[in-house]
């Protein structure tokens, strides 16, 4: 245990959300970007020695049976974690990830309010869905806290495995573990009722025994909320229709639509206004409008309905994201970047001014889709191009190493594919994107300057952003997002270039694009 301790210790200083242990391999943090921990790599001991530390024996029997397992354990001084336990290739692996020791308030996870509303309900079935890591559970723990503490009422939960720990305030809570307090989820749930349950939390719903008995306990007087590995509402409504052979579907909508109240389909975005991350929820709020389309098998319509009943308190993925960049929580590339329609939602997030210039950089790659693209410079044709310093076309992208020059204070790369009749002209839209890695540096500095320069008809030269773009050194590539003035869209442009800092010794980029 004293490798986990120190382990543990350094996760927290970096504020890691999650923390790899792979056999042979030195420890890894996982949290707004992915480090590793400079020691030893980690032992086949070292694993299994934290595992039968923190395994109950039954815990113990099925790892060895199954070879892999999920479950919570408290340490400490260190608090309560989740552990996934499995083996790769062969070799032992363990993922563990903080859980926070008092479930979070409602209001400190920024979720939208709509869902508090779905708390008050008396009976029906709400969803919360999203990939692993996505926060189904502590969305789900804040939301039966809120019950917990405003009125007096039975909460039985059944988890796999226990994440938050309730403290009971005006209700009474039992907390059942798989494995632990019972066998799996559908056995729980077959006998919940003898407990007398008013509110039922179910962690996971995994097969279609359990997905039956949930609906049928959401008719008959309960609350019950659960959650589901799905994207989106429109494919949670499907997987709950796939889990029944066809014969039966027409009976499971019937029922579905009388038992379902909502669903928050989510997704954790980076924050920028400091470490860690907010929650993006697609909200669908069951009426009668919704009833029937489930009834009558139209889910495909939901969508469309969705995005025309905001009154209501529906919320589409892309007005989460919007309102999210719009006050400034995320970076407008992340909203981009989680935009069903791209080509739409960039018209409305072009009218959000950027809060600081540093909100537009972010770590990786920046995916656009092809036909948003109005321009995409040429990294294989050197005769189209002039620079500053020396080209190289590679098969990474565009290479530019410094050669000093009387005269010039920036490196420069200017693109003349337009002037040329190489490419055709295009007016300035809102959004200029670059992907790239600074390799070498004269001086070594926290950030680096970046200018886009365009050449307009009629002729003007003009610059953007003021008054510079931060570029920073890294062994990864960085995806950067310029946003273009105002004043400038819609401008034809005759060429343009890209003006980089002077200290940068060579620095490769590709996927430069106007859109």
């Amino acid at each position: 245990m004293k490798v986990f301790q120190r382990v543990v210790e350094r996760a927290a200083e970096e504020g890691a959300k999650s923390i790899f242990l792979f056999q042979g391999l030195p420890p890894v943090f996982k949290g707004d970007g992915v480090r590793r921990f400079d020691s030893e790599p980690v032992t086949e001991k070292d694993i299994r020695e934290f595992l039968y530390l923190t395994l109950t024996e039954w815990q113990k029997e099925r790892f060895e049976r199954e070879r892999e397992i999920d479950y919570g354990f408290e340490a400490k001084d260190l608090g309560r974690f989740r552990v996934a336990g499995f083996f790769r290739m062969g070799n032992l692996g363990l993922v563990i990830r903080p859980i926070p020791e008092d479930v979070p308030a409602f209001e400190e996870l920024l979720l939208p309010p709509i869902l508090k509303e779905f708390t008050k309900k008396k009976q029906g079935l709400f969803l919360v869905t999203g990939p692993t890591g996505s926060g189904k559970s502590t969305t789900l723990a804040s939301m039966v806290d809120l019950i917990n503490a405003e009125r007096p009422c039975h909460i039985v939960t059944v988890e796999d495995p226990i994440e938050f720990v309730f403290r009971p305030k005006r209700a009474i809570i039992s907390q059942r573990e798989v494995g632990r307090d019972t066998r799996s989820f559908s056995e729980a749930l077959k006998r919940v009722l003898r407990e007398d349950p008013d509110v039922i939390l179910v962690g996971e719903i995994r097969d279609r025994e359990s997905m039956k008995v949930v609906m049928e306990l959401s008719e008959t007087g309960h609350l019950v909320f659960s959650t589901l590995h799905t994207r989106d509402t429109l494919q949670t409504i499907n997987r709950i229709l796939d889990f029944f052979p066809e014969e039966e579907r027409d009976s499971i909508r019937l029922q579905l639509s009388s038992a379902l109240l909502g669903i928050s389909a989510q997704r954790l975005i980076p924050r920028l206004d400091g470490p860690g991350f907010v929650p993006a929820c697609e909200v669908l709020v069951v009426n009668e409008a919704i009833r029937t389309l489930i009834r009558e098998g139209k889910v495909y319509q939901i969508v469309s309905l969705m995005e025309s009943s905001k009154k209501d308190g529906m919320i589409t993925m892309d007005m989460a994201t919007l309102e999210l960049a719009r006050r400034g929580l995320i970076a407008l590339p992340e909203a981009i970047g989680q935009a069903k329609e791209e080509k739409r939602f960039i018209e409305k997030v072009s009218e959000i001014a950027p809060k600081r210039v540093e909100s537009m950089r972010k770590r990786g790659i920046l995916r656009i889709e092809r036909e948003t693209i109005l321009y995409d410079m040429e990294t294989s044709d050197p005769e189209q191009v002039d620079s500053s310093g020396y080209l190289f076309f590679t098969g990474e992208g565009i290479v530019l190493r410094e050669r000093r020059m009387a005269g010039s204070d920036d490196h420069f790369v200017i693109d003349y594919s337009i002037l040329s009749g190489k490419k055709d002209a295009f007016s300035l839209p809102s959004f200029f994107s670059m992907e790239y890695m600074i390799r070498a540096t004269r001086r070594e500095k926290k950030e680096y300057a970046f200018k886009v320069m365009v050449f307009l008809s009629p002729p003007e030269e003009a610059f953007f952003p003021s008054p510079y773009f931060p570029l920073v050194r890294s062994e990864d590539w960085q995806a950067i997002t310029v946003h273009i003035p105002q004043g400038l869209r819609n401008r034809p442009v005759r060429y343009f270039g890209l003006l980089f800092d002077r200290d940068i010794g060579e620095i490769v980029f590709r996927k430069v694009h106007f859109f």
